[in-house]
This record gives structure tokens, C-alpha cells and sequence, in this order.
């Protein structure tokens, strides 16, 4: 700050001149100063509050008047009325994969929520993520376009197209206001894209010269990936930069996995085969590799959730199986059968006190399930056939869907 005589040609002056200088009086004198632009970045973890209480906003509007006076019986009434009674118990919630309450204390939502028509004529594809209020979706394949929506309105707010010098992309993922495409080619090119304009911030070379084998698993800024060249090794990378390349020691004998999941401790992985196991390592250094192999597979496995004492792996058979492994000593517990015409089970969630599971192909239904015998609670129907691809590792207690409507709507499922 300069103090100042005769400012603009006067004897005081104060005010902001084209956003940049700053004129005031004090008891000083005149003073003139820069004035520095206000920049809003969030975090990733604003972000996703933000959004949260962008759809529970949403969610209350659908409630009864009796289900929103029951949140003034809460032990949490003094001084707040139900409305933020509902947003302190289920932000909370939501970001923490438990149950949304619908009426005060222990009623669940278990719905959809209404169709969002995705707009730009945008069909199903074959890849889905989410990241706070964004909503990827992606043509796998020759056409390599990327699409991001506001998941709560369907507006798109970016397009991506080829990029010279990348091939034709398998996977994509959004990570701290970063896109990652992950080529199908051996080896492996990722091309990062900044999320807020779509500036393409350069591609790399990753993976130990191997193709992809996993869906890419982002946690506390490091980029975990499998190849599947020889070594079939897990690697991990420093994000944005995918620098500091570090992998675990030993070759896996075996694609490490096709789906992916990471706790505070270990990193899981387990591959789509009909006798295959669940594998983890120490996500902090790659080391300590455990691997448990599951009994009785109907099929093949397909998805798996995990929650403080347990994994829960579902197979494709018919009817699916559930399989449960503790996670205490990593060994294989038991399994259940679902009920005749409970087929193909395509994914499992944990949502707080239950599992929730998507049973595909023609069925088409989500079902709650109790978490000790794994019996059913409820179920419910998609709203129009079709087929469904969904997040599978959605970072929110509830779980988008995206349909094969033309354009595509998109429904979220709240247990």
C-alpha cells in the first residue's frame, strides 16, 4: 500500500478503478493499493459437501409434512428447525456411504430418485464416474469422446474429443478437477485434461510398458493401476504429475483384477474369472500382497464392497451368489444363494446398515439387503427396461444410473 498526493488528479479519491487499484482516505493520508483478484477453489472435499447438500435440498422437497416433522423429534431440536435437523444427519450420511433418512429415526428412502434427462443428446456408455457434481460419460472406444454433466440439472458442461497422439481410450476417471483417459494400447498413454475449461495438460507413459488391466483407483492424490504385460504388476503414481512411479515386488502370476477398491489401510482387487481370488496390499507401500481365495463361484465373480469387518463379493451365476470374507485375518467365511430369477448380479454396494445390489439384464432391480444373512428388505424395479450402466464405486452413499433412452436419462437410486 502507497500513500498518495493528489490522486487521479485530485485531492482524495476512493474506490476500485478496472478491478485492479484500490484508492481510499485514512487517518493517514491517501493510500492506493492492488487489489488481488478473489480466486474460489475448492476442494475436493468442499466439492462433494456442496453437491451432497445440492441433492438432499432436492430429496427434502419430496418428503411428506409428516416425515419432515418427525426430524423435530430428534434429540438435536434445541435451536434448529427439521429441515436442518434432515441436511446435519444426512450430509453426514451420505458422504460417509450410510443410509439417507427419509422419517426420523430409522426410515429409509430406498427409491429412485426422477429421471434427469441428459442433455446433448448423449446415449449409455460404456464408462461412468463421478466426481462431487460431475458426471462422466464416455464413448469407449473408436470414437473416443468424453462427455461431463451436472449430474443434478443433465447439462453438459464439457465435450472432449480425440487428442493427436493418443489411441483409442479404455477408461476414463475425474480426479481433483483433473480428467484422466487411460488408452487401450500396450502400453499405456494417459491424457489429463483440466476439468474447468478442458485444457489438455499433456499425456504419459505409464504402467510398466503393460496394457490396463484395472479400473484406475484414485485416493489422498496417488493413482493406482494394474497392467497386464508379465509381471502383471500393481503401480502407483503421484497425481496430477503421474510422477514418483513406485510398484510391488513380486510378479502376481495372473491379472491382478478388473475391479478395484481402496479402505484407509489396503488397496483391493479382484479380476472377472469363474476361480479367482481377492487380493490386497498396503496401499501406503505396495507391500505385504494377501490373497483369498473364494469358494463355490456360481460363474464368475463380477463386483465386490467392503465395509470394517468384512468384503462382500457377488458372482454372475444364476441366481447369484453372495460371498463373505473377513477382512481381520483375509479368509473366506461362507456364501448365499439369492432366490431363483435374482440374475445376473452385476455390482454390490455397502449403504450403511445394508448391501445394495443391482441384478441386471432383464430383471433390472436393486435390492436391499440385511448385512448378517444377507435377507432380502426390500426391492424395487427400474423405472423403464433398458439396459442400466451404473457407478460402481460411487463415493456417495446413493448410486447413479444411467439408462439407453436416446437421449439418456439418469436415476439415482437412494437406499
Amino acid at each position: 500500500m502507497a500513500k498518495t498526493h493528489g490522486p487521479l488528479f485530485s485531492e482524495s479519491a476512493h474506490g476500485t478503478i478496472a478491478g485492479l487499484m484500490t484508492h481510499s482516505r485514512q487517518k493517514t493520508g491517501n493510500k492506493c493499493r492492488y487489489q488481488k483478484k478473489q480466486t474460489k477453489t475448492n476442494t475436493q472435499n468442499q466439492q462433494s459437501v456442496r453437491f451432497v447438500m445440492s441433492f438432499l435440498k432436492l430429496l427434502w422437497n419430496t418428503l411428506s409434512a409428516t416425515e419432515k416433522t418427525s426430524f423435530t423429534l430428534s434429540e438435536k431440536t434445541k435451536n434448529a428447525s427439521a429441515y436442518n435437523i434432515f441436511m446435519g444427519l444426512n450430509i453426514h450420511n451420505a458422504l460417509n456411504n450410510k443410509n439417507i433418512i427419509k422419517q426420523y429415526p430409522n426410515t429409509y428412502f430406498n427409491k429412485f430418485y426422477q429421471d434427469i434427462p441428459l442433455l446433448e443428446g448423449a446415449t449409455a456408455n460404456s464408462n461412468l464416474d463421478m466426481h462431487a457434481n460431475y458426471l462422466l460419460c464416455t464413448n469407449a472406444g473408436t470414437s473416443n469422446i468424453t462427455r461431463v454433466y451436472d449430474i443434478l440439472t443433465g447439462k453438459l458442461l464439457l465435450s472432449i474429443g480425440p487428442q493427436a497422439g493418443l489411441t483409442t481410450y479404455a477408461c476414463f476417471a475425474i480426479y481433483n478437477n483433473y480428467l484422466y483417459a487411460f488408452t487401450s494400447s500396450t502400453p499405456v498413454d494417459v491424457g489429463i485434461w483440466r476439468l474447468s475449461d478442458g485444457y489438455f495438460m499433456g499425456s504419459k507413459t505409464i504402467a510398466g510398458g503393460g496394457g490396463i488391466s484395472t479400473y484406475p483407483i484414485f485416493y489422498n492424490n496417488k493413482l493406482f493401476i494394474t497392467n497386464n504385460q508379465a509381471t502383471n504388476r500393481l503401480y502407483r503414481y503421484d497425481t496430477p504429475s503421474l510422477s514418483n512411479e513406485i510398484y510391488e515386488a513380486s510378479a502376481n502370476n495372473g491379472i491382478v483384477g478388473n475391479t478395484a477398491l481402496l479402505d484407509k489401510n489396503y488397496i483391493y482387487s479382484m479380476p472377472f474369472t469363474s476361480n479367482g481370488s481377492l487380493h490386497r496390499w498396503l496401499s501406503s507401500s505396495l507391500s505385504t500382497k494377501q490373497s483369498c481365495v473364494i469358494n463355490n463361484i456360481k460363474t464368475q465373480l463380477r463386483d465386490f464392497a467392503i465395509d470394517n469387518d468384512n468384503a462382500y463379493v457377488i458372482d454372475y451365476g444364476s441366481p447369484s451368489r453372495i460371498h463373505k470374507i473377513r477382512l481381520s485375518d483375509f479368509t473366506y467365511q461362507s456364501y448365499i444363494e439369492l432366490p431363483a430369477g435374482y440374475a445376473p448380479g452385476l455390482g454390490i454396494k455397502n449403504t450403511g446398515e445394508y448391501l445394495t445390489v443391482y441384478i441386471g439384464s432383464a430383471t433390472n432391480k436393486i435390492l436391499t439387503l440385511e448385512r448378517n444373512n444377507f435377507s432380502i428388505i426390500s426391492e424395487d424395479n427400474f423405472p423403464s427396461a433398458g439396459a442400466h450402466r451404473f457407478i460402481h464405486r460411487s463415493p456417495y452413499s446413493f448410486i447413479p444410473f444411467l439408462n439407453a433412452d436416446t437421449p439418456s436419462k439418469l436415476r439415482i437410486y437412494v437406499p
